[in-house]
């Protein structure tokens, strides 16, 4: 699981991970609701939301399990094998575009800073979750630290930027959010581990990666694609993105599904299966200074249809969001 940063070299930032917000290093947003974030490449990557409609006719109480090919982002089934060839061409565009690369900049050691996470809550009525977030950073040659996640950068093969990373996925609820959620078992913050790739020049950057669940939660896995045109207004860099999240039948099954054990009446048992979901964002960094940095996020997240369906899930997507500041030591 909800992000600032520098200009010039290529380096990414774990999603769902708060980070220094300094120009030097970027800072990541954490939480499952929240996966946006700006690197020295000027990207930034988005996370939550949805698709509203409902196909005619069909009613929540009326949908259960539901088999475990990957719906595309209108509800309609996709095959895995399918899904995994969009994957092996997106993978395939970083290696074309990848010879306008940029370098990595040297490291810039340590930051400080803290920002404010909104992350919005697709259950019900439930209120969006505010969180304060202190954070230190560290930018290394190799290893980095922002907030809630780290990776290891490994040595350069061609064009394309690989890491190995970690964050947290802030995503969670409680009984207590909202009544259409009373009576079900609490679903917990946890990590995920996984590797990501990145390319492109400083107006188009590309990103890949796929992170598996550590903390036995739910074992499920989230591959994403991301692509952002960064560009500079004034003293600021403004950054849009859009992308796609596939999420495992185990991670929605413990976000966006109901356990036999907690139907009712008016909630049956329901299992989503794996999801598509569509991403947009909007990211502010504002450059003025050589150690401040200042960064705004909004992110939106459009469900598949499959968690639309969902019992407990209204609106179909999610709202996130972040204001921070971090300083360069």
């Amino acid at each position: 699981m909800p992000t600032v940063n520098a200009a010039v070299p290529v380096r990414t930032v774990p999603d769902h991970a708060p980070g220094p917000v300094h120009q030097d290093a970027p800072y990541v947003c954490p939480g499952s609701p929240f996966v946006g974030d700006v690197g020295r490449t000027f990207r930034s990557a988005v996370t939550d939301s949805n698709a509203p409609i409902r196909p005619a006719g069909r009613k929540k109480a009326d949908l259960k399990v539901r088999p475990t090919d990957v719906p595309d982002a209108t509800g309609s089934r996709m095959p895995r094998n399918a899904l995994w060839r969009l994957f092996l061409l997106f993978a395939t565009f970083l290696l074309i575009l990848g010879p306008t690369a940029h370098a990595q900049g040297p490291p810039t050691g340590w930051s400080l800073g803290a920002a404010t996470v909104v992350s919005g809550k697709p259950y019900g009525d439930a209120d969006y979750d505010v969180m304060p977030v202190p954070f230190i950073g560290y930018e290394g040659e190799r290893f980095f630290f922002r907030g809630l996640g780290l990776g290891w950068r490994l040595p350069d093969a061609g064009p394309v930027s690989t890491e190995l990373v970690a964050r947290a996925r802030m995503q969670s609820f409680r009984a207590s959010d909202d009544p259409v959620l009373a009576g079900m078992d609490t679903r917990r913050r946890t990590a995920e581990g996984g590797v990501r790739f990145s390319t492109g020049p400083r107006w188009l950057r590309l990103e890949a990666s796929v992170y598996q669940e550590l903390l036995g939660r739910h074992d499920g896995q989230v591959l994403e694609a991301r692509v952002s045109l960064p560009f500079p207004a004034g003293q600021w860099i403004v950054i849009p993105s859009v992308g796609v999240d596939w999420q495992s039948a185990d991670m929605t099954a413990y976000y966006y599904g109901v356990r036999d054990g907690e139907a009712t009446g008016e909630r049956p048992a329901y299992s989503p299966g794996a999801s598509l979901n569509r991403t947009v964002g909007l990211g502010l960094r504002y450059r003025g200074g050589e150690r401040a940095g200042v960064i705004v996020q909004v992110n939106r997240e459009f469900f598949g249809g499959t968690l639309r369906d969902s019992p407990i899930v209204e609106g179909g997507g999610r709202w996130s969001g972040i204001v921070g500041f971090s300083w360069r030591l």
